[in-house]
């Protein structure tokens, strides 16, 4: 096993083997749920290694910046150790006899690796495998030019070392059984967990794998078996997570009676996975995140986008170059088809933001998309609801060459008779004379409009991008009479955009609406005015609105002030 030599890498996992054929690398993170880190890979001897990050919570690879797991955080005191050995079971709290199995840290040993670390005679430090009579060393820690200074290793058990790592800080040259061996505990900070390597090409999950990571190793075809809850009693929640360190790929089996709810069992090279027990104790669910390549040393230092990529229907058919981007948008102008992409590799994410356009129309989708849990759902039906949002999130899993997909909640888009602000008594502006007075009644903001003279109100506001003017706006005004319960009274709305000098009003051509009054003293009416001059402004403008009585109008019979409680602006397209 290896530590990445790049100062900013995570600690990982070295997946080529001791000095035989194929290559070795180093393998990173991958975090439990709600916690980002990353999974980082460098061909043997190569620079720094990759890293991508792999977040739990969001299910997804994104290009976000990893945790701060440089050696330094670690105190890891040689920055140039590479030498990251396999696991031990163990580590001793003091000096020990080199015989015998025996209870170390709580853990009774059984042909175990076991880290010696606290001998009276330094010398006799080191890794060492037990059996009922003479310990050895362990193969890959029994010569001296496998126990170099930086030498690293993890300790699986015990009531005082579980999970720690462990480092090597004697200086070389080392000769073994002659120099003095130190080692210094290391505790693993927030957001990394213990792992264990697995190099048996069958395998199955025991209690100590709970919330650890398994890294399979074996270069031939492999299989990790869920165990059912009668052999190994886990909890509610359990995570085990795997990565799949070898070109051959690693299957997931359910043991006996075990069901595992997943789109695919299998681990492809490169592959993380989830294992998450659920409340029934023998179900889990998978969820596997397809083999990444990574062929390219990358370091991102800040969160990286995608452009989108905007895609035309041609003859009712909307088509997919996945080779473009990870994330595609759409305006529907008919009932279309969404069709199989193309350029699609194992493990991709794909977004596609599908416009309802004028309609509502209809999406169909091609073959390869499948919907709901284990991909056996029905595909959603878009909102009949015109000018409408619809995200469809996806991945694709090359085995299975299908799109695993989920559509989220639609969002309104901004086009039609939707709301773009709120104008209150209290967000309004005065005019220099003439103005509104703000008042209350049983605790709401109002602003009074006199019945003799000719009362106004101003308020600012941004038309917000994407918004429909074809048509104009719309303004409901919500009013009641101060003790009127009888007549009618007068209201005109005007919009000035704010692109010339401010010292100086503009608005353009106003538009006026008469309403009788609530023959209810305290109850609200809503004046409903269509403005269609709006002085030219546009998606983006910064805008004023002025809303007056005009109780010289004749019109405006209604006794006594008026009380506006507030002013809804909408697109009226």
């Amino acid at each position: 096993m290896t530590v990445d030599r790049n100062d900013d890498a995570a600690v990982g996992w070295d997946d080529g083997g001791g000095g035989g054929g194929g290559g070795g690398g180093t393998v990173g993170s991958i975090t439990p749920v709600n916690q980002d880190n990353v999974i980082g890979r460098a061909s043997a001897g190569a620079g720094p290694a990759e890293e991508i990050p792999f977040t739990s919570a969001a299910r997804t690879f994104s290009a976000l910046p990893s945790l701060p797991t440089q050696k330094s955080y670690l105190g890891i005191t040689n920055p140039d150790a590479t030498d990251f050995k396999d696991n031990v079971l163990v580590a001793t709290t003091g000096n020990i006899t080199l015989s015998g199995e025996q209870t170390i840290d709580g853990v009774l040993t059984n042909a175990s690796r076991v880290l010696v670390w606290q001998q009276t005679s330094a010398l006799q430090n080191g890794i060492f495998d037990s059996n009922p009579g003479l310990w050895g060393r362990s193969p890959d820690a029994d010569v001296s030019a496998e126990v170099t200074s930086g030498m690293l290793v993890t300790v699986d058990q015990g009531t005082t070392y579980a999970d720690q790592l462990f480092q090597l800080i004697t200086p070389d040259p080392i000769v073994l059984n002659t120099t003095p061996l130190t080692f210094q505990s290391i505790s693993l900070p927030p957001g990394l967990v213990a792992y264990k390597t697995v190099s048996t090409a069958a395998y199955t999950n025991v209690l100590s794998d709970t919330n650890k990571r398994l890294l399979f190793t074996n270069v031939a075809a492999k299989t990790m078996t869920v165990a059912p809850q009668s052999t190994v009693a886990l909890a509610v929640n359990t995570i085990i997570e795997l990565f799949n360190g070898t070109a051959a790929a690693l299957t997931v089996a359910p043991g006996a009676g075990v069901t595992i709810n997943a789109a695919t069992l299998t681990i492809q090279q490169n592959g993380g996975a989830q294992l998450k027990k659920r409340a029934n104790p023998n179900t889990w669910d998978l969820l596997v995140l397809g083999g990444v390549s990574l062929s390219n040393t990358s370091q991102w230092t800040a969160n990286q986008s995608v452009l989108p990529v905007t895609l035309t229907p041609v003859a009712g058919v909307i088509s997919t170059d996945a080779s473009l981007s990870n994330v595609f948008r759409s305006v529907l102008v008919a009932n279309s088809t969404l069709a199989n992409p193309t350029g699609l590799v194992n493990g991709m994410f794909l977004t596609w933001l599908i416009h309802n356009g004028t309609g509502p129309y209809t999406l169909a989708y091609g073959s390869k998309f499948r919907w709901g849990k284990g991909g056996l759902g029905a595909a959603p039906v878009l909102s009949t609801t015109a000018s409408r949002i619809h995200v469809i999130s996806a991945i694709y899993d090359a085995v299975s060459d299908t799109i695993q997909c989920a559509m989220l909640d639609t969002l309104p888009g901004i086009a039609g008779t939707k709301t773009f602000d709120r104008l209150t008594p209290m967000t309004s502006q005065p005019p220099a004379a003439n103005f509104a007075t703000l008042d209350t009644r049983n605790s709401i903001a109002l602003l009074d409009f006199d019945d003799t003279t000719a009362e106004g109100a101003t308020w600012v506001t941004v038309l917000p991008e994407g918004i429909v003017l074809t048509s104009g706006l719309i303004f409901n005004l919500f009013a009641m009479a101060t003790t009127a319960v009888a007549g009618a009274y007068v209201l005109e709305v005007s919009v000035e955009r704010m692109n010339t000098d401010l010292d100086t009003d503009s608005f353009d051509t106003v538009a006026v609406a008469t309403t009788t009054t609530n023959a209810t003293s305290g109850i609200p009416t809503k004046t409903s005015i269509t403005l269609t001059t709006i002085d030219s402004a546009a998606a983006g403008d910064l805008v004023r609105v002025k809303v007056r009585r005009l109780p010289a109008d004749a019109a405006d019979t209604m006794v006594g002030d008026l009380e506006l409680i507030a002013v809804e602006p909408r697109s009226a397209a």
